[in-house]
């Protein structure tokens, strides 16, 4: 697994993605409904420990898409610390 994702959304919900060979895949749960929690910390509780070769935090910019900014430009990712996450 390249990296695992965690989606920041309007309302402070997270959302999981993991990326796999450079394309992304949202994780959804047995229901088929997207995984969502209130905090990236909930979202690590419910992974655990899997192994990755970077933690990200995306934030969307809603701003940009109303004014059809070309996708790419829509989020910033940020690294996360392994050992911050995990203390």
């Amino acid at each position: 697994m390249d990296k695992i994702i965690f989606s920041s959304n309007e309302n402070c919900f997270y959302n999981l993605i993991v990326e796999i060979d450079g394309e992304e895949h949202v994780i959804l749960d047995s229901k088929d409904k997207l995984v969502t929690k209130n905090s990236v910390q909930e979202l690590l509780t419910l992974i655990g420990s899997i192994e990755t070769k970077y933690y990200i935090l995306r934030h969307s910019n809603v701003y940009d898409e109303m004014i059809s900014s070309p996708r790419e430009s829509r989020h910033i990712d940020v690294i996360l610390n392994k050992k911050e996450l995990f203390y």
